[in-house]
């Protein structure tokens, strides 16, 4: 989908499927003392995200954030914000962290990933950062409602979408499916029909060609020995 496509579709989430997600988890939105540290229109993805049955993520520059632990988020955000403060960094990284919590609770979403190889063999944050990253994404999909693939390099998943997104799906008959798409200054939601059978077949596609999910302790196992053991900060003479 070309930047013309974008700018022709829906920015922003139908105001009335906000306002269902907003009561369906309990009409607190626990953010909201952070506003001011999210892109704008993320807000309205939280609350949505908050009520999604599925979630089906294509990502192709690093781990997902719901995937993510609090160093390999830090080192993330401290690239994109630059001029963050200390305290600012922490308020960001504790509420990315915050935003896992649905993954682990009663009646929790399922999340199906498809994250470029490429993503994963980057070492953001350092050697150390990077394996306890890795460690933790087999750990995360060990859980029963979490599916990780890994596409490889040589299928292009770029050429086969610009960006990273992410479908959401609601209960089934309930509210309709929505495509975000996270830009450099704001958030996109596609909800034409036409959007999201494009975004769909695209993840359908992905899927097919990304190895499947009992396959991905195997293949992080083997970038990690791939990747030589480093030391991210020399040691003090003893």
């Amino acid at each position: 989908m070309g930047a013309r496509e974008i700018r022709e579709s829906s920015e922003a989430a139908d105001p009335e499927t906000v306002a269902e997600a907003r009561r369906r988890s309990g009409g607190a939105d626990w953010w909201e003392r952070d506003a001011d540290q999210l892109p704008p229109g993320f807000g309205a993805y939280l609350r949505l995200e908050q009520a999604a049955r599925m979630l089906r993520c294509y990502e192709s520059r690093a781990i997902p954030e719901l995937l993510q632990t609090a160093d390999y988020a830090r080192a993330l955000l401290s690239l994109a914000h630059p001029g963050d403060s200390e305290a600012m960094l922490r308020r960001r990284v504790a509420l990315r962290m915050r935003r896992k919590r649905i993954l682990t609770r009663p009646d929790p979403p399922q999340l199906w990933v498809i994250v470029e190889e490429s993503a994963l063999r980057r070492p953001i944050g350092g050697s150390a950062v990077w394996r306890a990253q890795l460690e933790h994404l087999l750990h995360a999909a060990e859980a029963p409602n979490i599916a990780v693939q890994v596409l490889a390099d040589h299928v292009g998943g770029p050429a086969l979408t610009q960006s990273s997104f992410t479908v959401l799906r609601f209960a089934e008959g309930d509210l309709p499916d929505l495509v975000y798409l996270q830009q450099l200054t704001r958030g996109v939601f596609l909800n034409d029909s036409a959007d999201i059978e494009a975004y769909l077949a695209v993840a359908d596609g992905l899927s097919v060609h990304a190895a499947p999910p009992e396959y991905t302790a195997a293949l992080v196992q083997a970038l990690r020995e791939r990747h030589p053991a480093t030391i991210d900060e020399p040691s003090e003479p003893t």
